[in-house]
């Protein structure tokens, strides 16, 4: 979001807030259901089924290989 030329990363809301920006989409189209759906679903494509895809996906989110993917790891895993 800019705002006077500045760009704004919104890290945390309210439920009220959530809602608004779900229910915009052409506003807000970080928080579309659809369009995150969408951006999981398209490389999947290449999997035999979503199963396949989302268990090496979270083999690469475990960046350390020990088995259990921290938050850090998840997050970072998401932005890249």
């Amino acid at each position: 979001m800019f705002l006077g030329g500045f760009k704004f990363q919104l890290v945390s809301a309210d439920e009220y807030t959530e809602k608004y920006m779900e229910d915009n989409p052409d506003c807000f189209p970080e928080a579309s259901l659809e369009q995150i759906i969408s951006k999981i679903k398209k490389p999947a494509a290449k999997y035999p089924n979503l199963q396949a895809y989302a268990i090496n996906l979270l083999k690469l989110l475990d960046t350390n290989q020990n088995g259990a993917i921290t938050f850090e790891e998840f997050t970072s895993g998401l932005r890249r």
